[in-house]
């Protein structure tokens, strides 16, 4: 199962989606872990969550409204017997057929899964020293945004 969670959803569509995967995965004939690749993800959003909380709260406090920040946490992104586009990735594909179904909760005619802005995805995070790049040329602003947002999150 998928697990979503936000800050302010009544704040308007979110202005970001960041997530990663959970590694659940059935294996009949070993115990399945998948520590650097999706635990550090999972634990870096969850300490994230715990930092920004009294941050945001206060924000918000203050300014009295702000827009909505969400977390998606995908189940079921391993494969059961080879990867491919139809056996892998099974939570995130399950909440984009969901999302493209439901209207938009604010504005008018968009679909939910449209309405997102951004979705940055973490994964394979789990060695000491990661080297984080972008993919393409379009995101690069979005890329050096979030290396701001990095720095300016250290001080907190």
């Amino acid at each position: 199962r998928n697990v979503i969670a936000s800050f302010h959803p009544e704040g308007g569509e979110c202005i970001v989606d960041v997530s990663a995967h959970l590694d659940s995965k059935y294996e009949p004939h070993y115990e399945f872990l998948g520590a650097t690749d999706s635990a550090a993800p999972v634990g870096m959003m969850l300490a994230a969550a715990q930092v920004l909380t009294p941050a945001l709260q206060t924000h918000l406090a203050a300014a009295g409204d702000m827009p909505c920040l969400r977390m998606v946490f995908f189940d079921g992104e391993e494969a059961y017997a080879e990867w491919s586009d139809t056996d892998s990735t099974y939570g995130a594909r399950h909440l984009a057929a969901e999302w493209a179904k439901s209207p938009a909760r604010f504005g008018e005619g968009a679909s939910r899964l449209a309405s997102m802005r951004t979705l940055m995805l973490l994964d394979l995070l789990g060695n000491p020293r990661p080297s984080l790049t972008w993919q393409f040329g379009n995101t690069k602003p979005l890329f050096a945004r979030m290396q701001s947002v990095e720095q300016r999150m250290r001080e907190l």
